[in-house]
């Protein structure tokens, strides 16, 4: 779980890390596109101002002083160059205070500049009446933080006449200025916001997946058939972690229940092969050691031959089931004659019937249905066979197969033994038998093999019973 947790925050830091790059990208293209140009334009104003000041308000005559001390006292980084031309190399030229190379000669005001190079073609420009809005300062001009950039490139300029000579005139504001307590707050507010998210994601992570962590070792124990295990899926939030708890704990509930199922199949099974196999293997015995003869040796034959039998029945009504629990069986599907079918079925028990001194009768519909031959025999013959298990002499079996239109419904009703109310819900469990005493008759697979086989065909099964006066099983089947 901890892997999750730390993949969980390295997703979120990832999250965040993205995020914040679009937001940045997003404002600086918003900087770029609009901002800039907009503060640019108001510069240029400002600057045009400026010039109209400076070139009608200060009296001629009066040099260059008056108009510095006008300068310095605005809330501008201003520099005023004059001059020029003595040197054509072009290039980059370094603005510093008073003459300097090229026949320049240049004068400050405001807070100094940290950077003050810019291009001598730029320089020239304006000293012959262009306008410079900042195309040299790249930074500035893409990137907002580059808007605080203290560097003479990052400022407008405009050509202005003192005393008859003209200088070029580049003006910004202060950088000191725009970054101001607002924007300082700003920045606290951003910075804080940004490290209560990371915290508050890093608790959180740890809260939400603790919870999985709790479950994956409750799916450990699982795995290791430890349903003992308390999952508590109380303990949990309602949301889909909580559903999820809830899901396994049911899951376990249904995996014990499906194990001891298996216990007591394997048990059950064991049990049904150990006696025929004992009687086989006594039986044998006695014949190979010739202690029988005559009439007693074709007594013991005939019971080894009755136990093959029936371990031959047992082990095609497993197989018959393990297919239906792998979905392996595939159903031939084709016409059913259902009346002759169910004739056919009681005509093979005539003779148990006679020898038992049960009565034996039906009323069958003439009717066609789209099935499986060989299951639908196998319904039948469980039935009848049942019916005939739990039946002594004196009793009665009726037998009735009704059309109703849509679908079919078989019968089978006898005024046998009965089976109790608390056994009803049983009946179809795999190896469950209603009367211990007569264990030895069958496997107490035939009933669950008929649910299993119905179901599969699309039909259902009901079963109603009184104790002493007989069982009916009803069949539905849709045509």
């Amino acid at each position: 779980m901890d892997m999750l947790y730390k993949r969980f925050i390295a997703v979120l830091f990832a999250v965040v890390a993205v995020s914040l790059a679009v937001s940045l990208l997003a404002s600086n293209v918003l900087y770029a596109v609009y901002s800039k140009p907009k503060m640019n334009e108001q510069m240029l104003v400002t600057a045009e101002n400026l010039k109209d000041a400076l070139e009608q308000d200060i009296p001629a005559g009066s040099g260059l002083t008056v108009a510095m001390d006008m300068l310095d006292a605005l809330d501008y980084q201003v520099v005023l160059v004059s001059g020029g031309g003595e040197d054509g190399t072009g290039g980059e030229v370094t603005l510093t205070e008073g003459p300097f190379n090229g026949g320049y000669e240049a004068h400050f005001a405001g807070i100094p500049f940290e950077r003050t190079t810019m291009e001598q073609s730029t320089l020239e420009s304006v000293l012959s009446g262009g306008v410079y809005e900042g195309e040299d300062a790249a930074v500035a001009n893409w990137f907002m933080m580059g808007h605080f950039m203290n560097d003479v490139r990052n400022t407008v300029g405009v050509p202005v006449m003192l005393g008859g000579e003209r200088h070029a005139l580049f003006i910004k504001q202060d950088s000191s200025l725009m970054f101001s307590e607002f924007h300082i707050i700003l920045l606290v507010f951003f910075v804080t916001a940004v490290l209560v998210s990371l915290i508050f994601i890093i608790v959180m992570s740890r809260r939400l997946t603790e919870p999985l962590g709790r479950l994956r070792t409750a799916a450990n124990e699982i795995r290791r058939e430890n349903f003992d295990y308390d999952i508590a899926s109380g303990s949990y939030s309602r949301d889909e972690i909580g559903q999820l708890a809830v899901s396994l704990d049911a899951m376990k509930g249904q995996l014990q229940e499906n194990h001891r199922m298996r216990q007591k199949f394997i048990s059950d099974v064991t049990h049904d092969l150990q006696s025929p196999l004992v009687n086989i293997q006594g039986y044998a015995k006695l014949l190979e050691d010739g202690e029988v003869e005559g009439g007693e040796a074709r007594e013991a034959a005939s019971v080894v031959h009755s136990e093959a039998k029936r371990l031959s029945s047992l082990a095609s009504q497993l197989m018959l089931l393990s297919k239906f629990d792998h979905q392996s069986y595939t159903a031939k599907m084709e016409p059913v004659r259902l009346d002759g079918q169910i004739r056919d079925v009681i005509r093979v028990f005539r003779w148990r019937l006679d020898e038992s001194g049960i009565d034996l009768s039906y009323s069958l519909d003439e009717v066609t249905v789209e099935s499986d031959s060989d299951l639908l025999w196998n319904v039948w013959d469980n039935l009848v066979s049942n019916a005939v298990k739990y039946s002594s002499d004196g009793d009665e079996i009726a037998v009735t197969l009704k059309d109703m239109g849509d679908h079919v419904e078989v019968s089978v009703r006898d005024t046998g033994m009965g089976i109790p109310e608390d056994a009803l819900d049983k009946v179809f469990e795999r190896f469950y038998r209603v009367d211990a005493a007569r264990s030895s008759e069958g496997s107490g697979l035939g009933l669950a093999i008929v649910l299993e086989t119905v179901e599969m065909l699309g039909g259902t099964i009901e079963v109603d019973s009184t104790p002493g006066a007989g069982t009916e099983f009803i069949v539905k089947l849709w045509k």
